[in-house]
């Protein structure tokens, strides 16, 4: 089998979504990575997204900040948020009411009437991180006073408060399992603060605003977002640090919602309302990154957004040495998109920025001369957005055209009357405008180009949520029957009509079909015709040729909608009043002579079973070697139906947990009596329920691969089942809960770290035939799930309705959380000599997520054991390793491996890390021990590396092999790199001259910072001579000495018989010549990129 190539972009299988990235740099230092640049998020543009400072739909990549969602009040609202409330679960759960309907200040129902909400809180926020590598949602619990993770992680997260006085979290503290501590937030410019939430409200009966009152005090305000300010490695003195800049007064508005209440007598009057907030807030915007080897500034254009208030663009990434030298530049050029004219709000429309929209239009990488090295181009799709609030958006929030008038769904919203239909608007997904102005093209510094199709996600798998209420994308039918032309004339004179037309409705139609009938010489009354009068020209007749075919129905209204049963056929016909003449001919008599027009429309279901869902996700990717090519040189296709072996190979394997659902009904308001009919609340958007951070998740995926001459293979991937299950219980007191809590506003705590997992891949040659399968097996440990009346209570307050205090519903939700990992994996290579089988499984001890072991069984069946033990496995811990398991540290202190195969063992080896604290807290390695053999009394693990000394930042100074000679390094540049390695000496026995070179050229190193040649005529030579100082002082010792560009690379390294080779980068820092001591050029690198002939 041929091996499957790759293009540029990977795919997420299970999302459909690419991993599009603009790389620029990645912070190395201490074992920790920082990667800096651009990502594109994929899946369409929504028409109220408002661009980050990069552009719509790309992201900044750097640092991490913690953010949350506020629920009632904030958490940390001293004496009265969740963290502090003395009104906790354990109270309200101690306290039910006793009898009949409230008011007992000390019960349950009191606690959650309206004029005590501001002072109680039972639902605690959500909490979500994200730092390179890592990321992960948490709440606090009650009942342990502390952060509680979902699922289970090695990760320690610590809140920071502002004082013992003030307990508002004004930070995070944020330990990885390497020991690395994130510190977030701590003062004004790492936060996020919202200075005015103001609500308003436009109804029937006139427009309403008010501020909220959580948001209103500048003296001490709650805080949203906790930025990234710096990190802490375990073993040194060195950190990295994050430094903002803020934008205050920054103002967004956002719709919120439109609500509607549909009214049919004086009791229940139709209510309308459209709702929005306006947002001021403070804005971190990151400024530098500073590292021990250099810096990153991040600088902001001059020009305000055209689309956000006191905002800035970002215009460039610039990375410096440590030194401040220039090492490059990243530009983006952006701009101001235009939105297209559409039907959107009166009172929006004068705004002009909601008509704007920035946009990355490309990016080029620079050296100092402002020269670039390499650029970006990006294209996207020409269909333009609307406005910001555009009426034209499906039920997503994605753009499809329609020319509403409002926003409320029209559905059928009560499914046993066929045409119980309320709303006017169309939100299906169209897939014409879905596509607005998303990314469809990238030319690479290369002169490479790459395409991508998308198409819209589809489903075919919900939980939540009806068909009768979610309008599909479907195909839409026009029928006209009228007596202009010959085409309907009947034929058969026993029908005993004049014209007659047949409607085969389809098996896929919902059955509603939209009848426009006009008849000449019929009367009006009010502006609307009156059919069957004895002066219209015709009447018209509806026949259900399959169930009633001798039953005509007369037509009498001229604009009306009609349920037909689907797959039947039916016959509408028209008879002259008069004494009809035949097609063309002139009819005469009475009444008067005249025509008739009668225009049909239905809809049919083109996909059944599937139904068009958020958003986009990719259908193929084409890499080219320039824009102008015609053929693809790779070509991606990507199938989302189930496999073909599966019992509906040809529907998609989507599924989500909801269909939105954009209605409540049958609840009632207060003082109606149990059972009476309530009110019908029809609102223009509805929460919906993410799996692992989309809206869908897809459990079979087939990745085709071609080349310019034929497919190269097929990977198909299968992924864990939907796993929608939560812990959940309903509060019903029927003296204070009047009916179920709406299903659309329950707080849903999926366990999403069951959904998405690959199980199995299977690999196909360009026959189809299978070469290799992947199958992965998972499980969980202590799952633990929370009692909801000991967790939270949601309140749903109706709208609308009347007195004080009684108008909300009471639900009770736990959570599930629990460690997930790994369980097996077994890979097969299907080969013409027979199977090769391999399979590993893992074991769990004292850490739930670690394996402690991994067994590995070969097709021969010889098995490869493998164990580590960390210093959290230890019974009684040395104190160096009490303080790696007091920093967080899961590192192996020894490692174990046997092979063995049925009847003996074969082979034993281990390897042990000795650690010892250097210094006051930093636990380094002192040893490295290895053992062949079993462990006995005569046979114990035996020193390999010997450390002796570190660095203040965990540097290794000096090490020796086992019986052999110590070497030390000495390390420059601020501590950062190697400029000598001087082998037979040590630090125990330097020379006062010894030491003086040694310092000598540590300090003509932290002052380096250009690049030549030979000893003389640039600071890097006078470093040279340092160097050269200090070889002198080692004459029994072999010493090589390195000379640097840092950030860009080796500029010189000399060998211990004081031979010299050159390294020379070009001005966009690549690798240009290696020339030895005598500037002969021993190698050559040469950067030629295609470039398209229309350039």
């Amino acid at each position: 089998a041929e091996l499957i190539k790759y293009s540029q972009t990977q795919v997420s299988p299970y999302t459909g979504l690419p991993s599009i990235q603009i790389p620029f740099h990645t912070i190395s230092h201490g074992g920790v990575s920082v990667p800096i640049g651009i990502a594109y998020s994929g899946g369409g543009i929504k028409v109220a997204d408002i661009a980050s400072w990069v552009g719509l739909g790309w992201n900044l990549q750097a640092g991490g900040l913690v953010s949350r969602t506020i629920n009632w009040l904030p958490d940390d609202n001293d004496n009265l948020g969740y963290m502090y409330t003395s009104f906790d679960m354990a109270h309200f759960k101690a306290n039910p009411d006793s009898s009949g309907f409230c008011c007992d200040p000390n019960e349950q129902s009191y606690q959650l009437l309206d004029h005590v909400a501001m002072s109680r809180d039972y639902e605690p926020d959500e909490f979500n991180y994200s730092i390179p590598g890592y990321s992960g949602t948490f709440y606090f619990d009650q009942a342990l006073d502390d952060f509680v993770q979902l699922p289970y992680t090695n990760v320690k997260i610590e809140k920071v408060v502002q004082s013992p006085s003030n307990r508002k979290i004004i930070g995070f503290k944020i330990t990885v399992p390497n020991g690395t501590v994130y510190h977030f937030g701590g003062t004004e410019p790492y936060m996020e603060r919202i200075r005015e939430v103001r609500s308003m409200s436009l109804t029937n009966s006139g427009v309403y605003s008010g501020t909220n009152s959580m948001y209103t005090t500048s003296i001490d305000p709650y805080y949203q977002s906790w930025m990234l300010r710096r990190i802490e490695l375990p073993v040194s003195s060195t950190v990295i640090e994050f430094e903002y800049e803020l934008e205050d007064n920054v103002k967004a508005i956002f719709k919120s919602n439109e609500e509607f209440l549909p009214g049919w007598n004086s009791q229940h009057e139709m209510k309308y309302s459209i709702n929005y907030s306006q947002k001021i807030y403070t804005q971190p915007k990151l400024k530098t990154i500073t590292f021990p080897t250099g810096s990153v500034e991040f600088k902001r254009g001059s020009v305000e957004r055209g689309d956000l208030a006191n905002s800035y663009p970002l215009e460039s990434i610039t990375l410096f040495d440590s030194a401040g030298n220039f090492i490059k530049k990243m530009q983006l050029e952006t701009s101001q998109s235009d939105a297209i004219p559409d039907n959107e709000y009166p009172f929006f429309s004068q705004d002009p920025a909601f008509y704007k929209r920035l946009r990355l239009d490309g990016i080029s990488i620079q050296n100092a001369a402002n020269e670039k090295s390499k650029e970006y181009t990006f294209e996207y799709n020409p269909q333009k957005l609307p406005h910001r609030f555009s009426r034209a958006v499906d039920y997503f929030g994605y753009f499809n055209g329609r020319d509403n008038i409002d926003l409320i769904p029209r559905a059928n919203y009560l499914p046993p009357i066929p045409l119980a239909y309320w709303g006017n608007a169309d939100r299906s997904v169209e897939p014409d405008h879905t596509q607005a102005e998303v990314l469809t093209g990238i030319t690479y510094p290369t002169g490479g180009y790459e395409e991508f199709i998308w198409e819209n996600n589809t489903i075919s798998y919900f939980k939540e949520g009806s068909v009768h209420q979610y309008r599909d994308h479907l195909l839409e039918h026009t029928e006209i029957f009228d007596s202009y032309s010959c085409m309907h004339v009947d034929g058969d004179p026993s029908n005993g009509y004049d014209h007659s037309m047949t409607i085969d409705v389809p098996v896929d139609s919902d059955g509603i079909l939209d009848f426009d009938i006009t008849v000449e010489g019929c009367p009006y009354t009010n502006g609307i015709q009156v059919l069957n009068d004895q002066n219209c020209s015709y009447t018209l007749y509806l026949t259900d040729l399959t169930d009633a075919p001798n039953a005509p129905q007369t037509l009498l209204a001229p604009k009306f909608k009609q349920f037909l049963t689907p797959g039947n056929s039916y016959r509408i016909s028209a008879t002259y009043n008069g004494n009809f003449q035949g097609c063309n001919n002139l009819q005469t008599g009475s009444p008067s002579p005249g025509d008739f027009r009668a225009i049909i429309k239905y809809t049919e279901d083109p996909t059944p079973g599937e139904y068009m869902y958020a958003g986009l996700r990719i259908k193929e990717l084409k890499t080219f070697n320039d824009p102008s090519a015609t053929e693809p040189q790779l070509w991606k296709k990507y199938d989302y139906t189930y496999h073909e072996e599966s019992a509906t190979p040809d529907l998609t394997s989507g599924g989500a947990y909801r269909l939105p659902i954009n209605y409540i009904g049958n609840y009632s308001r207060l003082g109606l009596a149990a059972g009476d009919v309530g009110e019908y609340q029809i609102f223009s958007s509805a929460p919906l329920v993410p799996i692992n951070g989309t809206m869908q998740g897809y459990l079979n995926v087939t990745e085709s691969h071609y080349g310019q001459l034929d497919t190269n293979g097929s990977k198909r991937y299968t992924f864990s089942e939907f796993d929608f299950g939560q812990n959940e219980q309903v509060g019903n007191n029927a003296a204070y809960y009047y009916s179920p809590f709406p299903e659309v506003h329950k707080k849903v705590m999926l366990s999403n770290w069951r959904n998405g997992n690959l199980v199995e891949t299977g690999y196909y040659d360009r026959e189809g035939n299978l070469v290799k399968s992947e199958h992965f097996d998972y499980e969980t440990a202590n799952t633990f799930q929370k009692d909801p009346w000991d967790f939270a209570v949601e309140v749903f307050r109706m709208p609308d309705t009347e007195g004080q205090g009684n108008n909300g519903y009471a639900y009770l939700y736990g959570y599930t959380t629990e460690h997930h990992r790994l369980k097996s994996q077994t890979t097969t290579d299907y080969l013409d000599g027979g199977d090769v089988t391999v399979t590993q499984v893992h074991t769990y001890d004292n850490n739930p997520l670690l394996a402690s072991s991994t067994s590995t069984t070969s097709s021969n069946g010889n098995v490869q054991e493998s164990h580590i033990t960390y210093a959290q496995d230890l019974a009684s811990p040395t104190p160096a390793e009490q303080i790696l398991i007091d920093q967080n540290r899961f590192e192996p202190v020894r490692t174990e491996q046997t092979v063995s195969d049925a009847n003996d063992v074969l082979a034993q080896s281990a390897t042990q890390t000795v650690y010892q604290i250097f210094g006051a807290t930093r636990a380094l390695p002192s040893a490295v021990q290895t053992l062949k053999g079993g462990e006995s009394p005569t046979n114990l693990p035996k020193n390999r590396i010997h450390f002796y000394r570190y660095e203040a930042n965990g540097k290794p100074m000096e090490v020796s092999r086992a019986d052999g000679t110590r070497i030390i390094y000495i390390w420059g540049y601020n501590n950062t790199l190697p400029v000598a390695k001087i082998e037979n000496a040590s630090y125990e026995t330097l020379t006062p001259g010894q030491q003086t070179a040694i310092g000598e050229a540590k300090f003509a190193s932290a002052w380096e910072g250009d690049t030549c040649m030979g000893t003389t005529g640039c600071e890097e030579a006078d470093l040279r001579d340092s160097l050269n100082a200090l070889r002198a002082e080692f004459p029994d010792a072999m010493v090589t000495t390195y000379t640097y560009d840092p950030l860009v690379g080796a500029t010189s390294m000399t060998d211990p018989k004081g031979r010299t080779v050159y390294y020379e980068y070009d001005n966009f820092n690549r690798l240009k010549q290696v020339r030895d001591e005598d500037g002969n050029i021993m190698g050559e690198n040469r950067y030629n990129y295609h470039t398209s002939s229309n350039n």
